[in-house]
């Protein structure tokens, strides 16, 4: 399984961080056992300044070159620019990035980053249960499997 984490911000150090950390900013206690070791999830950090010249056409663009070979992504944004991200929130797994008061970037990074894996995560498995139970009643009505893999196909 093939994790796209997008972060989209106007913080410079930030992406600084991030850009020489790529391979450590995973918090591994958070992957290493569960959903995303199960599929042996490997995870891409990709970065995206924003300023007030962005838009959300640009924005939008960006995440469907990254997301084309992934089997997923998670975007992190500024909480000033969420809003240029509100048409993709049915098609990715958006959060804002929040204050940090802190100095110690890794800190911040693991604070952030640790929740909202592990949310996402939990997400995916409530998804793959479901689409496991859509495909169960299929198999046991073939006569509604079509329209019972079309809705899940949908939702």
């Amino acid at each position: 399984m093939r994790i796209v984490i997008a972060v989209a911000t106007a913080n410079g150090a930030l992406r600084s961080f991030l850009a020489k950390q790529r391979p450590n900013v995973v918090p591994q206690g958070t992957v290493q056992k569960g959903y995303f070791a199960e599929r042996q999830a490997r995870f891409f950090v990709q970065l995206q300044a924003i300023d007030e010249k962005v838009s959300a056409d640009s924005l939008g663009a960006w995440l469907r070159r990254i997301a084309n070979p992934a089997d997923a992504l998670i975007l992190l944004i500024d909480k000033d620019s969420r809003h240029l991200v509100q048409s993709y929130e049915d098609a990715y797994f958006i959060a804002e990035i929040p204050e940090y008061p802190g100095s110690v970037m890794q800190n911040q990074v693991s604070a952030t980053l640790a929740p909202i894996i592990r949310h996402f995560g939990n997400f995916c498995r409530l998804f793959d249960s479901q689409s496991k139970r859509v495909l169960k009643a299929a198999a046991r009505r073939p006569e509604r499997s079509a329209a019972a893999l079309a809705a899940s196909s949908t939702a």
